[in-house]
């Protein structure tokens, strides 16, 4: 019984058994490593040892977070990920990505990053730590539109700006409403946001009958123009600035979302266009048919709306 014992484990120790074929080495024979063995230790060299490797170059359509909308950060992440995927053994843990997309971010969003970094110096800087840093960056939908329609309903004008320079700042407000008001509504507002010595001014002249806001808005400044006191006191803002002059009303880039260009049925331009005088988007070509003078056109003239006060004056007694 011991004989037979003895002999079984020598069996299991002999080189026909294969589980023990892949050590077994005769005594004084030289180990060969087969060549798939050695490009899977190779493999992982490079793995564990990724300073090795040449850094992957970065496609030319990679997006730059600017953290303006959920949705921009979702591509941003994907295209990222994707990167990574295609790159694994570079981008091998966490620090790699993080380094690497926060070469993508937008001049503002990266100072505010590295503020918070330093801020954070204790803290490991993990992918998850980055993403939901990121994503509180990103504005509340939500909440931009609270603050656009607290803006319309608070926004009034100051003392350094004109009229056309606060029409433009409320339209830019108008177009992040989603529920836009209408135009009656929308004058109004105009109305009640000029200065105050601007609109006690207008109540002396005859208002526009329309509800185009080009021509309210034209009226208003018009109005504003032939306050002495206004004049100068925008003209010292001015210098104490450096800035150049107000924008001329007539150039009209604060129409607003839905509002119609009316100057395809201005009679005044086309009577223009048929006599031979330029129409140019700028004033200074254009002919007053109330007093025949160059720079403007009858519905923004002073003289016409002079008239038209002393008319309606005229008329109460």
């Amino acid at each position: 019984m011991q004989a037979e014992s003895q002999e079984a484990a020598t069996h299991r120790d002999s080189p026909g058994d294969t589980a023990s074929l892949a050590s077994y080495q005769p005594h004084g024979a030289v180990r060969v490593t087969p060549a798939a063995s050695v490009v899977s230790q190779g493999s992982a060299l490079v793995s564990a040892n990724p300073q090795n490797m040449r850094e992957p170059r970065t496609p030319d359509n990679m997006v730059t977070f600017r953290a303006e909308s959920s949705g921009e950060y979702d591509l941003f992440k994907s295209m990222q990920e994707a990167f990574w995927l295609r790159n694994s053994e570079w981008f091998h843990n966490d620090a790699r990505k993080v380094s690497r997309v926060t070469e993508f971010l937008s001049p503002k969003v990266n100072m505010m990053w590295m503020e918070y970094i330093k801020n954070n110096r204790d803290m490991d800087i993990t992918w998850s730590v980055f993403e939901a840093w990121a994503l509180s960056q990103v504005p509340d939908p939500v909440e931009m539109q609270r603050e656009a329609e607290r803006a319309w309903w608070s926004t009034k004008q100051t003392k350094q700006q004109d009229v056309h320079q606060y029409a433009i700042k409320l339209t830019g407000i108008y177009n992040r409403l989603k529920r836009t008001p209408d135009p009656a509504t929308r004058i109004q507002r105009l109305a009640t946001g000029v200065l105050k010595e601007v609109y006690d001014e207008a109540r002396r002249f005859n208002a526009p009958s329309t509800e185009k806001w080009d021509e309210w808005v034209a009226f208003y400044s018009q109005i504003e123009k032939a306050m002495p006191a206004r004049v100068s006191a925008l003209k010292d803002f001015q210098k104490s600035t450096g800035t150049g002059g107000t924008t001329r009303p007539n150039k009209r880039p604060f129409r607003g979302r839905g509002q119609q260009d009316d100057t395809a049925g201005d009679a005044e331009q086309s009577q223009g266009a048929t006599t031979g005088s330029k129409r140019g988007r700028d004033g200074e070509s254009r002919t007053c048919h109330f007093c025949q003078k160059q720079g403007h056109i009858a519905r923004v003239c002073r003289k016409k709306a002079a008239a038209s006060a002393a008319t309606a004056e005229s008329s109460k007694k």
